[in-house]
């Protein structure tokens, strides 16, 4: 390399497309001065005629007019890769024609021809990148890739390929998984780069953009193709699809092919993944499904639903057989003996087909195929089993009923009706008290939600609307001969009616020529409220049901909603009697009284009945009510002037079948609608009363409960009218009063609604919105509107933030005229005030005596006395009688004075009286300043210290009494009266309390303890003794204190033999 360095020259020559000049050389000369720059060739070179050594054929080559060429040449005929080398130091040298050289000098001979056996003259060929590409082909299936990496090192090492060059080599030649993920990211950055490059090659000599990605793209395929190993694949395929790289340079979607091979890894299947490459061929396709088959054999049916699903394929076939495949395994357990387990397996079947969206007609034909299997079997179970099939493969068909013919839906129905009839025979023979009978109910029965019922087709409101006469008579002669089935009929008939499905009862009964009596009833009504037949014209079998029948006053209970005949119809037509025409009135008596005649049909007669009232009363034609949408039947009863306009819209909307959300989205409109009239919100003309509209905020709170009863759950309106309230406060960005009006409104409505079904959540929901939207009222200075949400809402405990917001904002005010008329707003400002403004006494003062809440002024009053009191206790350690020690205590006086005054008003005798014992004390305290005796603001210790010691038992007792403790007298008259010899102080006691023996007792007991009595104390207590009643305790204690001459004088008393027989 060090004789290369040097040998480079320094370029002066032309351009590569400059003609050769005109000098000549002999035949020995190595290079011919052919012009290399035109489209003929020169002759090629011979390797005899080229000098031997390096610097000769540098030097002759370096005198021609494209010496870079001249070397190639050379190259090529005497098959040293150096000159090649050479040949790329020349400025104007083509990086490309040097790198294909010294490839194909570097190859066998044999892979040599492969690449130049269309070529014409390959020492002065123009190389291009087809050709490059062909030989990168050739050496990567040869094993030559790392020299295609040191060819592209050496000539063009900037190149973006380079990074997907070595991640070949280091897949191919050293199997190296991390390092193949190295070079991957650094081809995906470099890729990268070129793409947001402006021009497609930077420092790369070789090559362009779109170059590079095709080249990958081939060169993955290869090297998909040269995997002979599943571990190889694995790391090949983990490697591209780590950060997914080909997504750069190739539509094919090796994430996929990386997906299916994982999915496939396992099995013991032929993966050809050039297959994969172009999934669109046919034989491709054909590929795949023998895939497919072969994970079916194997049992292996979600593998296969895997792959089919990878690969866009159908899986109706998939589903089918892997049902079959669980249908013949499970019919040989124990599970298949029981119905339940048979009724759950096909169950199941119906969610897989519906989970996997099979093919409706291959999801028919399964379940067809199971009912034929089962026509054979005449048993209960297996009639019932079979009615499920086909009513399975009813409702899986009917999905394609506009691509089949009518006929086969029709064929489906007369075999599950024939069915239903075996199965309702075979229940009417057994007893219900049996408990296969009581297993048999229990099959088929699942749960509504689970439940796949074939439509036969529902009419909806043109069901109330038939026109076709139920021209069978009782007598006519039925096709079903045996009694039992038409028994049977009978009451599928009863049920469809029960459903309001009067065309397929109809259907049914003339199938069969059957008469019954429901829907022979049912048909009447119809008839009647339709006009076409007249009370005269009926039927003589329905004139003679009165007759048959109980009293028609009788009550009955409406099935669906609970209203009884006395709230809805009787009463109703009475009440109108006065309006309805004496032919509407008989018509309305006739259908109440055939209807208490209908069994099962009856919901179906009442809703008629209910459609044909409600036209009277609207004065409208029942064809009318029942082609009218639901809502605005609705609408028009509610703003009707009727009395009884709620209990018939009730019945209306219970036999209609509108639902809890549909009529909650009907009644959030409409009072929506009104509260925007009456605050101004909308444009319109306020009515000059409420009867145009559902719902008037001026009339009383009756109506609006009347009206929110009409949910069976008032928390579905309730939740509707805060999401309406919240989409008020979203588009209410001008802040408009109107708006905050209607807002607050639809929160007070709201939170009844929740208070009417005890909706603890809904009416957490509503206080917090209240204490979102209050921040933004307070913001825009609508105070009044803080006062409205606040009082309609009415938890005043939980809304105490408003009242803090009116108190900063000095409007507290306003809550004064709505507190008049309401005792709890009363209770919460004086308890708000209690709790947030203590210091705020004046207010306090205000409210109380606003509302003349004297017990709440009452408190007050004590509260301040007993902080005068502590005040007191800090800052007067020893009483005086200075002026400010008095002028407080009379302070503290007055208000105990006041306070027991206003107790007094309320009939609060009990704080009354603990007031006016405090007065005495403070009294008391102020009497004896001068003597420095202290008597407020005393310890339980300090008040029993007080009592025994003090000599004037009033005032002892005053003392006592405003503490409210018990006090141990017998202390006091022990000191007082024993040691002290004061009687007064027991005279003054026995003014005031009994002298109780057991008093006497404790005073004897201290007597005992007492070591140092003298003669006085001796002389006191015998005195003390005399005083007492128990004459049995005195002899005791005179005895027991050697008082001889009071037990001689007891014992000659009065109660003297009374001693003698207890002692």
């Amino acid at each position: 390399m060090v004789i290369f360095v040097n040998l480079v020259p320094v370029s002066s020559s032309t351009d590569s497309d400059k003609e050769v000049d005109g000098q000549t050389k002999g035949e020995d000369s190595p290079v011919t001065s052919s012009d290399t720059g035109t489209d003929i060739p020169p002759a090629d070179l011979k390797p005899v005629n080229i000098p031997d050594d390096l610097f000769s054929i540098i030097f002759e080559c370096e005198g021609k007019s494209q010496p870079w060429r001249a070397l190639l040449a050379c190259c090529v005929s005497l098959k040293r890769p150096i000159l090649a080398v050479l040949a790329a130091c020349y400025k104007e040298a083509s990086v490309l024609h040097c790198l294909c050289v010294w490839l194909l000098t570097c190859m066998d001979e044999a892979h040599v021809a492969l690449v130049t056996q269309d070529m014409t003259t390959v020492q002065w060929h123009r190389w291009s990148l087809d050709d490059l590409s062909i030989i990168l082909d050739v050496a990567m299936e040869n094993k030559y890739y790392s020299l295609v990496v040191k060819a592209f090192s050496v000539f063009d090492p900037n190149c973006a390929l380079m990074g997907f060059l070595n991640f070949v080599e280091a897949f191919l030649a050293f199997h190296d998984a991390d390092l193949c993920k190295l070079h991957l990211r650094k081809f995906q950055d470099a890729l990268l780069q070129c793409r947001r490059s402006r021009n497609d090659i930077q420092l790369a000599q070789i090559g362009h953009q779109m170059w590079y990605e095709e080249t990958a793209h081939k060169l993955t395929n290869i090297l998909l193709q040269k995997c002979t190993t599943r571990y190889d694949m694995n790391m090949l395929l983990s490697a591209v699809t780590e950060r997914n790289v080909t997504r750069l340079y190739t539509e094919t979607d090796y994430v996929k092919l990386y997906t299916v091979f994982k999915l496939l890894e396992d099995e013991d299947i032929d993966l050809r993944m050039e297959c994969f490459i172009n999934p669109s061929e046919d034989a491709n396709k054909q590929y795949y499904q023998n895939i497919i088959d072969t994970l079916q054999e194997k049992a292996k049916f979600n593998l296969a639903r895997e792959f089919a699903d990878i690969m866009d394929l159908p899986t109706n076939q998939i589903t089918f057989n892997k049902l079959l495949c669980e249908l013949s395994a499970i019919q040989e357990s124990k599970v298949w003996q029981r119905p339940g387990g048979r009724e759950t397996f096909w169950l199941k079947c119906h969610q897989t087909f519906k989970q996997h969206q099979t093919s409706p007609k291959v999801a028919a034909n399964f379940f067809e195929i199971q009912a034929a299997r089962q026509s054979s079997i005449v048993q209960q179970v297996y009639v019932r089993e079979r009615e499920q099939l086909l009513g399975l493969a009813h409702h899986w068909l009917s999905k394609e009923q506009p691509l089949i013919q009518r006929e086969d839906l029709e064929k489906l129905e007369q075999q599950i009706w024939r069915c239903r009839i075996k199965v309702e025979v075979e229940s009417s023979e057994r007893s219900p008290d049996t408990d296969e009978a009581m297993q048999l109910d229990k099959m088929f029965q699942l749960p509504d939600s689970e439940k796949v019922e074939p439509d036969f087709g529902h009419l909806g409101n043109e069901e109330l609307l038939i026109r076709e006469t139920y021209i069978i008579k009782r007598n006519t002669p039925s096709l079903l001969t045996d009694p039992k089935e038409s028994k049977a009929l009978d009451k599928l008939i009863q049920r469809e009616l029960e459903n309001y499905c009067i065309s397929q009862a109809l259907k049914l009964a003339k199938q069969f020529q059957y008469y019954n009596q429901d829907l022979a009833i049912v048909m009447t009504c119809l008839q009647l409220a339709q006009g076409t037949l007249n009370v005269h014209e009926i039927d003589p079998l329905m004139k003679e049901l009165p007759k048959k029948g109980r009293d028609r006053r009788t009550s009955w209970s409406w099935m669906s909603g609970g209203l009884s005949r006395s709230t809805s119809f009787a009463s109703l037509s009475s009440f109108q009697s006065d309006t309805f025409t004496q032919d509407v009135e008989d018509v309305i008596e006739t259908m109440e009284t055939i209807t208490e005649h209908c069994t099962l049909g009856k919901t179906c007669c009442l809703r008629i009945l209910n459609c044909y009232t409600i036209g009277q009363v609207l004065n409208k034609s029942y064809e009318s009510i029942v082609k009218h949408g639901r809502f605005d039947v609705l609408r028009e009863v509610l703003t009707s002037e009727h009395a009884h306009r709620f209990p018939l819209a009730k019945t209306y909307i219970q036999s209609s079948g509108i639902t809890d959300d549909e009529l909650a989205g009907f009644l959030s409109d409409a009072i929506t609608h009104s509260l925007s009239i009456f605050t101004g919100y909308e444009d319109d003309d306020a009515p000059d009363s409420g009867g145009e509209l559902i719902f008037s905020p001026i009339q009383n709170r009756e109506n609006f409960i009347n009206l929110v009863k009409l949910c069976d759950n008032p928390a579905v309106l309730g939740n509707r009218l805060l999401d309406t309230a919240a989409s008020f406060a979203s588009s209410n960005t001008e802040e408009s009063n109107q708006a905050f009006a209607v807002e607050i409104e639809l929160l007070v409505r709201g939170h009844q609604c929740h208070t009417l079904c005890y909706n603890m959540e809904g009416i957490a929901s509503v206080l917090r919105t209240c204490r979102t939207r209050s921040m933004v009222l307070a913001a825009a200075e609508e105070y009044s509107l803080l006062v409205r949400l606040l009082t309609g809402v009415g938890r005043y405990s939980e809304m105490t933030y408003i009242f803090d917001i009116l108190m900063k904002v000095q409007q507290f005010e306003l809550l004064f005229r709505k507190g008049i008329k309401d005792d709890k707003l009363k209770v919460a400002l004086l308890d708000y005030l209690k709790r947030c403004c203590p210091e705020d006494k004046d207010t306090f003062t205000m409210v109380a005596l606003k509302f003349s809440m004297h017990r709440e002024i009452a408190e007050l009053l004590e509260v301040e006395a007993k902080k005068f009191l502590q005040h007191i206790q800090h800052n007067y350690k020893n009483l005086d009688s200075s002026p400010d020690l008095q002028n407080s205590l009379q302070s503290v006086l007055q208000f105990y004075a006041d306070a027991a005054e206003s107790y007094v008003k309320v009939g609060c005798l009990r704080h009354a009286e603990k007031c006016v014992k405090k007065v005495r004390l403070l009294a008391l305290q102020m009497h004896l300043l001068s003597t420095r005796t202290k008597v407020i603001n005393l310890s339980q210790r300090d008040v029993n210290v007080f009592i025994a010691k003090h000599p004037r038992f009033p005032e002892a007792l005053m003392v006592s009494e405003a503490y409210g403790k018990h006090t141990d007298w017998s202390t006091a008259i022990y000191n007082n009266v024993v040691v002290d010899g004061d009687f007064r102080y027991l005279e003054d006691f026995k003014a005031h309390l009994p002298l109780p023996s057991s008093l006497l007792s404790e005073v004897a007991t201290r007597y005992k303890r007492d070591s140092s009595k003298s003669s006085a104390t001796i002389a006191n207590m015998k005195k003390l003794l005399s005083y007492f009643s128990d004459v049995e305790l005195q002899y005791r204690l005179a005895t027991e204190f050697g008082f001889n001459e009071i037990a001689m004088t007891l014992l000659q008393g009065e109660g003297g033999a009374f001693l003698k027989d207890v002692v």
